[in-house]
């Protein structure tokens, strides 16, 4: 065989090819201490076959290292991925659209529930009597949970209130609801409504009258001396000479305003003959009151026809005829 030149960069390869035929031919494995011998006869010493193994257990061990991290941060991911996937699942299944209600309603309007039930069903609001209107739901065929709201609007279209109530998944097939409003005695005179949803769909409307109420309003000439809420007698028709008064007396049931009444007498040539004002303080929580204005009648020189006018804050709430002989 020629002799061939072979260059350093070609001797390690060549050594490598030739130690791993020989090893296969004798079908054995590799040890350390073959490592040693083939470098002694390389002139290597063994020190540096140590280090040089030291280095390569070092590069094994930093290849685990890496291998196990890869691995980890796979995991990590398909972790990360499932959290996602179940969160999104979560969200769109706890946000799913409800559907549209699609049952009937049966609105009642009360000033009271008896038994949680309505006590009676109004059509008219009456604020010197009452300062609350409870609006009551008969709901059938409800299949699904809804936000209720109600919707109360004032005389004008204004948005008085609004209550709102998350429902259960109803349980039989007739679900009860209902809300409870407050008003004052200053609120707005006239039709009033209610508009009721479910979710985003209106599904009734219920409208009703807000007046000021008619208060007792008495003509006499006396009040009772024990119960000087209350008239002696009421009277239509009174005598100079005979009886020195007429009185004009209120009685309210349930007052919870602060205001003024104001009594406008007129003459039977419909002149104001005499004005009088008189402020009302009544307890705060409602209940009985009473108050009057007197018109003298010894020195009353008119006789004929006399009405008396009743206003509340500048609001007429009623008149009384009467006649002075």
């Amino acid at each position: 065989m020629a002799k061939k030149n072979i260059q350093e960069n070609e001797l390690k390869r060549l050594m490598e090819i030739a130690y791993q035929l020989n090893k296969q031919e004798k079908g054995e494995g590799y040890h350390i201490e073959d490592v040693k011998a083939t470098a002694k006869e390389l002139g290597i010493s063994e020190d540096k076959v140590n280090q040089a193994y030291e280095i390569l257990e070092k590069e094994k061990q930093a290849k685990i290292a890496h291998s196990q991290a890869l691995r980890q941060r796979s995991q990590n991911v398909a972790i990360g991925a499932l959290v996602i996937i179940f969160a999104i699942f979560a969200y769109f299944y706890f946000n799913r659209p409800t559907p549209a209600f699609d049952g009937k309603v049966n609105i009642t309007l009360t000033s009271e529930l008896d038994k949680n039930l309505p006590k009676d069903k109004l059509e008219t609001v009456e604020l010197f009597h009452t300062n609350q209107v409870l609006c009551f739901l008969n709901i059938f065929d409800m299949k699904n949970a809804y936000k209720l709201r109600w919707e109360l609007y004032e005389s004008d279209g204004k948005l008085h209130e609004r209550l709102v109530l998350n429902t259960p998944t109803p349980q039989n097939d007739i679900y009860p609801a209902y809300a409870t409003f407050r008003l004052n005695i200053n609120d707005k005179l006239g039709t009033w409504r209610f508009k009721i949803f479910a979710d985003k769909k209106l599904i009734g409307e219920k409208s009703f009258q807000v007046t000021l109420g008619k208060p007792d309003i008495s003509i006499t000439h006396e009040l009772a001396k024990d119960f000087p809420r209350y008239p002696l007698s009421v009277r239509t028709e009174f005598r100079k000479g005979i009886d020195p008064k007429v009185m004009c007396h209120i009685y309210w049931t349930n007052l919870t305003r602060k205001g003024t009444t104001e009594f406008n007498w007129i003459d039977p040539q419909g002149n104001l003959f005499r004005k009088v004002s008189v402020n009302n303080d009544p307890d705060e929580n409602g209940g009985g009151y009473y108050n009057f204005s007197t018109l003298n009648l010894i020195d009353l020189k008119v006789v004929g026809e006399w009405r008396v006018e009743v206003f509340f804050d500048g609001i007429k709430f009623g008149e009384k005829k009467f006649k002075i002989l």
